[in-house]
C-alpha cells in the first residue's frame, strides 16, 4: 500500500505558468508542479525565500486528473514601466513606479486565465530517503488550515471549493483517486458542491502523472497515450528559473468504489 495525499483544486480562475515570450503571460491547460508546490507551501505558511522550498519541491510528486478543463480567457492589460537603462535596477515594482510620471512608458500586454476547470490532485513522496521537511498528514491538515490564502496559480485567482485533503492508503492511484470521490460523495453539502462545479464525476478523464509514479507501478487501470517535458520544477525562485521535468499523460475510467472498503484518513 502506499500512502496518497489527495485534495481538490477548483476555482472560477487559474492561471498555470508556462514558457512567457514578450508580453504574453500564457496558462497551462492543468496545474504545474511549481504551482502546486507553491499551494502547499503557503498553507503550511513558508515563505518564497525559505530553504524548505526546494525540499518540498524535490520530494513531492504528483498526479493531476482533468474533472473540468474549463475554457481558456485572455485579459488584455496596458502595465506602466520604468525604461531600461544601464546600471539602473529595481528592487521592487513600487521603486521602479515612483520615478516621474513622464519617465515611466506603457506597455500592452496579455494574460491567459482558465475558467471554471476542476482537478483532483494526488501527491505521493516517492523517495524513501526525501527530504521533505513534512509528513502528509502535517500537509493535509495545513490545506485544511491554512497559514497564507490560498489560490490557484495567482494570487487573484481564490479557490471555489476547499481543497478537503485526504489521506489514502491505496495499491495504486486508480484507486485512491475512487476511493477519495466515494468519501467525497458520502457528504451531502460537500457532494453538492462538487457536482455543481465539476459534474456527475462518470467516464473518462484526462490524468498526467509524474515520472515517479510509472517508475513504481502505481499507474494502474490507466491507459498511458504520450510523455511531455514540461519547465515547471523550480531550481531558482529569487530568479524565477525553472527545469524540465517528464509528465505521463493518460486517460482513466472513473470506477464507483465504497469509501468503507478503502483507507481513507
Amino acid at each position: 500500500m502506499t500512502g496518497f495525499l489527495v485534495f481538490t483544486l477548483a476555482a472560477p480562475l487559474m492561471a498555470f505558468g508556462d514558457v512567457a515570450p514578450g508580453e504574453r503571460r500564457v496558462s497551462a491547460t492543468r496545474p504545474s508542479h511549481s504551482a502546486l508546490t507553491g499551494m502547499v507551501a503557503a498553507a503550511l505558511g513558508l515563505t518564497r525565500d525559505d530553504p524548505r522550498q526546494d525540499r518540498l519541491a524535490r520530494s513531492l510528486a504528483f498526479a493531476i486528473r482533468v474533472d473540468a478543463p474549463g475554457t481558456p480567457l485572455v485579459d488584455y492589460h496596458t502595465t506602466q514601466t520604468a525604461p531600461a537603462r544601464r546600471n539602473r535596477r529595481f528592487a521592487t515594482r513600487r521603486a521602479a513606479l515612483a520615478l516621474p510620471k513622464e519617465e515611466l512608458n506603457t506597455i500592452l500586454s496579455q494574460r491567459a486565465y482558465l475558467t471554471d476547470a476542476a482537478f483532483t490532485v494526488a501527491a505521493i513522496v516517492p523517495d524513501a530517503e526525501s527530504e521533505l521537511p513534512f509528513d502528509l498528514d502535517e500537509i493535509a491538515q495545513a490545506l485544511a488550515r491554512p497559514q497564507f490564502v490560498l489560490s490557484a496559480g495567482r494570487k487573484a485567482c481564490p479557490l471555489s471549493l476547499p481543497p478537503s485533503a485526504r489521506i489514502v492508503d491505496a495499491p495504486d492511484l486508480p484507486q485512491a483517486l475512487a476511493a477519495y470521490d466515494a468519501q467525497e460523495d458520502a457528504a451531502p453539502a460537500r457532494t453538492e458542491l462538487r457536482r455543481a462545479l465539476i459534474g456527475g464525476g462518470e467516464g473518462e478523464a484526462t490524468i498526467a502523472l509524474d515520472a515517479a509514479y510509472r517508475r513504481d507501478g502505481l499507474e494502474g487501470t490507466i491507459r498511458m497515450q504520450r510523455v511531455e517535458t514540461r519547465r515547471d520544477l523550480p531550481i531558482d525562485r529569487a530568479r524565477w528559473r525553472f527545469g524540465p521535468r517528464e509528465e505521463h499523460i493518460g486517460v482513466l475510467m472513473r470506477p464507483v468504489v465504497d469509501a468503507a472498503s478503502a483507507g481513507v484518513a
